[in-house]
């Protein structure tokens, strides 16, 4: 099949050395146990022979990481203008956002799970930091955004132009365990949006807890 460009796979195992995989130019991951295999570091180098890739969506797909936190192998992936991310662990979405680079103009989507066990589960108080690295090497967004939006916990933000976007979704937030807050949401904001040349800036709370004035007053005095 040389001329296959999309590939979309769900609860099957994907054999990463087949000469399509490289060819690809959108790819679709959900649910597939065969990522599960592979170890980190060796999921960036399959992902880096992917260079013409445009289009990457990873739905609760995400590999081992057991080598994440210490590999310092980052990758370019300079084509690829959608990326969309759905997770149930934040710090999956991190990782993999902290060791690859894009283009400044890419549109990254991110919908983190919360689905909580009990309220010793250990991400009771995550957020969106837990999902969102500070960094904008790996952002650009995040020194670029003229425009931002919250509403309730979720986050938004745009480049000039409406090109390129950072957007954080969180599912299924009406657990009782989950502790993070709206005072949370917005200092999280803030530091997210520190370096950002911000113009507009857009709140919507519809059905969330009141912003206190001093996390509103934290997110305003953080803006450049």
């Amino acid at each position: 099949v040389p001329q296959l460009r999309v590939l979309e796979v769900t609860n099957l195992r994907l054999n990463w050395y087949s000469p399509i995989i490289p060819r690809l130019r959108r790819l679709y991951l959900g649910s597939s146990p065969g990522q599960d295999c592979l170890r980190f570091d060796h999921f960036l180098r399959l992902l880096e022979n992917c260079q013409g890739l445009e289009f990457l969506k990873i739905d609760r797909s995400f590999p081992m990481n057991d080598e994440g936190d210490r590999t310092r192998q980052t990758i370019a992936l300079p084509h690829l203008h959608d990326l969309y991310l759905v997770t149930e662990y934040p710090w999956e979405v991190r990782q993999l956002l902290s060791h690859i680079r894009l283009d400044a103009r890419a549109n990254v989507d991110v919908c983190v799970r919360v689905e909580l066990e009990s309220s010793n589960d250990r991400f009771t108080s995550a957020g969106l930091l837990d999902a969102i690295p500070r960094d904008s090497s790996c952002l650009p967004i995040l020194r670029r955004a003229t425009y931002a939006r919250i509403h309730d916990f979720d986050f938004e933000c745009w480049g000039p132009n409406g090109l390129g976007r950072l957007a954080v979704h969180f599912s299924e937030v009406q657990a009782d365990e989950w502790v993070y807050t709206m005072d949370d949401a917005v200092r999280q904001a803030a530091k997210l949006l520190a370096r950002a040349p911000l113009a507009a800036l857009s709140i919507f709370q519809q059905w969330s807890d009141p912003i206190p004035t001093a996390s509103l007053a934290t997110l305003l005095g953080a803006l450049p």
